[in-house]
């Protein structure tokens, strides 16, 4: 079975992919609460680069100024589908202890309600992991979908220019 190793801070977590019937009903609510707030926050960082029309002069405080307004808007949007109890609930369908586990103090576990407490730092830890488990459910499949659309290309390049790394991963 296919794990990924993830080390954020000094604890190693270890991710097996969901079974693919949990995975598309997963992927099928992510879609319809998550991701359509999160693709009006690319639209907005990432929308109208400033190419006005061909010999017309650009307006870029106007550009700067819908930008922004977008961005708050889309922020606001993610906050609506995001509250404490829609992150708790998202945080424990993905950190199902049969599919995450941990090493703490050199022994691998579940990640388990037991385990949860000595696992994480702080709620910055638990996001971040939630945020690996999603990629390596769904990055390849979203990506193969993605590869068939030239725009959406354009897109993952820009987001992936000069992205660092806040974890570890193997």
């Amino acid at each position: 079975m296919e794990r990924l190793k993830v080390t954020i801070g000094e604890t190693a977590f270890y991710i097996a992919r969901f079974d693919p019937f949990t995975a598309l009903r997963m992927f099928g609510d992510l879609q319809k609460e998550i991701l359509p707030a999160v693709g009006h926050l690319l639209q907005a960082a990432f929308g109208d680069e400033g190419g006005g029309k061909q010999g017309q002069p650009v307006d870029k405080e106007a550009l700067d100024a819908a930008a922004d307004a977008g961005l708050v808007e889309a922020l606001r949007e993610l906050s609506e589908k995001l509250n404490g109890a829609a992150l708790e609930a998202w945080a424990n369908r993905l950190l199902d202890p049969e599919c995450v586990a941990v090493s703490i103090n050199g022994r691998d576990a579940k990640l388990d309600k037991a385990t949860r407490s000595m696992a994480f730092r702080d709620a910055g830890d638990i996001l971040e992991l939630m945020f690996h488990i999603i990629r390596f459910n769904f990055a390849d499949f979203l990506l193969r979908w993605v590869g068939r659309s030239g725009p959406a290309q354009k897109l993952l390049a820009r987001l992936s220019d000069g992205s660092e790394t806040t974890s570890s991963k193997s």
